[in-house]
């Protein structure tokens, strides 16, 4: 199976930063554990990134397991890389709820 490179856009760095920053302060390390599963689910589509359906012009989406989040990503698969489209928070994950 081809592994890929990723690419994560400036702002959803930032935007994953300041998720972090808001689960902390309402709960003492959640916002690591936060940052620690969007860490291995995003390293997991290295490999796996074929078991996310399109939804939408061919944007992939990936729920983070045990917070309300949707990670939307695309993939290059000619130059083989994933790139995370704009803001990780207000535009690339949608929260449930």
């Amino acid at each position: 199976m081809k592994k890929f490179e990723l690419l994560i856009d400036e702002e959803a760095l930032v935007d994953i930063q300041q998720a972090t920053n808001w689960y902390n302060q309402q709960l003492p390390e959640l916002g690591t554990r936060f940052q620690a599963q969007v860490i291995v689910q995003i390293n997991s589509l290295k490999i796996h990134y074929r078991g996310y359906a399109v939804r939408y012009k061919n944007v992939r989406c990936m729920l983070i397991k045990k917070f309300p989040y949707l990670a939307h990503f695309t993939i290059d698969e000619i130059n083989g890389w994933y790139k995370y489209l704009q803001s990780f928070i207000q535009v690339v994950i949608l929260k449930f709820g």
